[in-house]
């Protein structure tokens, strides 16, 4: 995981959340606004008290992922992402972030599947 400096970008990289997050972790017992790096590409948001589940897979062109939990609010954000939120400003490492640099007509595609679980 990424902490955000003052200007809400990243700044230093942290592994403190990892396990936490691995082995599951209730979304309103902290406030997140961070990127992840290294992301497996899934990932289960359980809401168990309305009775389901969301599988997120995605495909390994996307590394990285962006969770937010603002405080006190009724919502969540979470996203896949091909790279480390500001890759492009990192020049020299952008390849390590996840950042591609694609020639003209280079593409580069992925997929995202979200499932629906009931319980």
């Amino acid at each position: 995981m990424w902490k955000n400096g003052d200007d809400g970008l990243p700044s230093v990289s942290t592994v403190k959340w990892r396990e936490a997050l691995a082995q599951g972790y209730r979304l309103d017992d902290m406030e997140f606004d961070n990127c992840f790096e290294e992301w497996s590409g899934e990932s289960l948001i359980s809401f168990p008290m309305n009775g389901y589940s969301l599988h997120i897979k995605a495909s390994s062109a996307f590394s990285h992922c962006v969770l937010f939990t603002p405080a006190d609010k009724p919502f969540f954000a979470f996203e896949p992402t091909t790279h480390l939120n500001d890759a492009v400003s990192r020049r020299t490492e952008t390849t390590l972030h996840g950042l591609e640099i694609l020639e003209p007509s280079e593409l580069l595609e992925g997929d995202i599947i979200m499932t629906y679980l009931a319980s």
